[in-house]
């Protein structure tokens, strides 16, 4: 069974300058990425998710809704919690369904395993990857960062997606 990780906290990015929730290693990595999402056209970030992954958490096999996310460690869990991810399964033309249904089978040809060392950066294209984050095991939760960016200035996520990821939706 999937379970939702425990957020911690949203930092609304509308009323928040980005580098308000962390240090300044912190906010200036978190800038460089905005900067060159940015200088790619790529919109800026309406929310910055912070997820905890308790023992027996995990997050199924999924697309993103948006263009891009970019994910930040922070912990690393005792066992488990490791980010599996399968680049370009699918494209804006061919949705590969039977690419899709190998991966859910098991079938694991071309799925790759991120670190999961504090510190670890990913840059990634969610709405082609299919990706996951296996079960956690142990005391030790996995925390890390998401930020996700639209292809144009005001793109959201849909209700049922805000509820789901930030137990509130956009007013």
């Amino acid at each position: 069974m999937t379970t939702s990780p425990e957020y911690e906290g949203v930092v609304d990015l509308r009323r928040y300058p980005i580098g308000e929730p962390g240090s300044q290693e912190y906010q200036a990595l978190v800038a460089a990425c905005q900067d060159q999402l940015r200088d790619r056209g790529v919109a800026r970030p309406d929310a910055l998710e912070i997820a905890i992954f308790d023992d027996g958490d995990e997050l199924g096999w999924h697309f993103d809704n948006s263009e891009f996310s970019v994910t930040v460690m922070y912990q690393e869990s005792e066992a488990g919690g490791h980010f599996e991810y399968r680049p370009w399964l699918r494209d804006e033309r061919d949705e590969n369904y039977h690419g899709v249904q190998q991966v859910l089978l098991g079938r694991l040809d071309g799925v790759i395993t991120l670190p999961s060392r504090p510190g670890t950066l990913a840059v990634f294209r969610g709405q082609h990857a299919l990706h996951r984050v296996t079960p956690v095991r142990g005391p030790r939760p996995r925390i890390n960062s998401v930020l996700t960016y639209g292809e144009h200035p005001g793109m959201t996520l849909n209700r049922l997606t805000q509820e789901l990821f930030y137990g509130r939706t956009a007013p």
